[in-house]
């Protein structure tokens, strides 16, 4: 798998960002209304913000190479290793939907499409009865990540996930995935809203937004 080559990807991405800050300019623009739907409690929303998509994307390399270790140690390469491919392409080949787009905003993307793909397969796993892939919980993060995508696209691009799992998952399928030693790849990673200050902002019974506790 090329994680060093996504890892390279991100690092230029970051490095245009430190040096252009197109991406803190367009969040920052976009806070009027973000703040309808997170928790912005950092003293610079837009800087907060920021940090939370980089955290996001360099998740994804992390991820990959722990589930593919673990996969290999649990004896189910087989089956998990054209999916972290499909994951890996995300980033490298990246779908028509997001070629308008670059550094960053294109990352964020792309990010997404793959965490999802991630969260999608944990799912599948665990339903086939072989426990978890990774002992990380990433729904919050990926809604948060959807509010920022920004609709429709980030609706096409849950659109590409469910279609990408349909098309490979009956070729694979997930029986006998449960394997001796096959374990979820516990990652030693701080959770981002706690760290950065960005969450989700949650409506109450009474239909008035509530803030979300983490």
């Amino acid at each position: 798998m090329g994680i060093a080559t996504i890892r390279r990807v991100i690092q230029d991405a970051k490095d245009f960002e430190a040096e252009h800050g197109s991406m803190e300019q367009a969040l920052r623009q976009r806070l009027p209304t973000l703040r309808h739907r997170l928790i912005l409690s950092h003293r610079d929303p837009s800087r907060a913000l920021l940090a939370f998509c980089i955290r996001y994307v360099e998740y994804v390399p992390d991820f990959l190479l722990h589930i593919q270790d673990s996969a290999r140690a649990g004896g189910a390469a087989s089956k998990l290793t054209p999916l972290l491919n499909m994951a890996e392409d995300f980033f490298l080949a990246p779908p028509d939907a997001l070629a308008e787009e670059g550094g960053l905003q294109a990352l964020m993307d792309e990010a997404f499409l793959a965490q999802r793909l991630i969260e999608e397969l944990d799912e599948r796993y665990q339903r086939s009865g072989a426990g978890r892939l990774v002992d990380v919980d990433m729904t919050r993060a990926n809604i948060i990540a959807l509010h920022l995508i920004g609709e429709p696209l980030a609706s096409r691009l849950e659109g590409l996930v469910r279609r990408s799992l349909e098309l490979v998952s009956p070729a694979l399928g997930w029986g006998g995935l449960s394997q001796p030693g096959m374990m979820a790849a516990s990652i030693s990673l701080p959770c981002m809203s706690q760290e950065i200050g960005v969450d989700l902002r949650l409506p109450s019974f009474d239909g008035q937004s509530s803030e979300a506790e983490g």
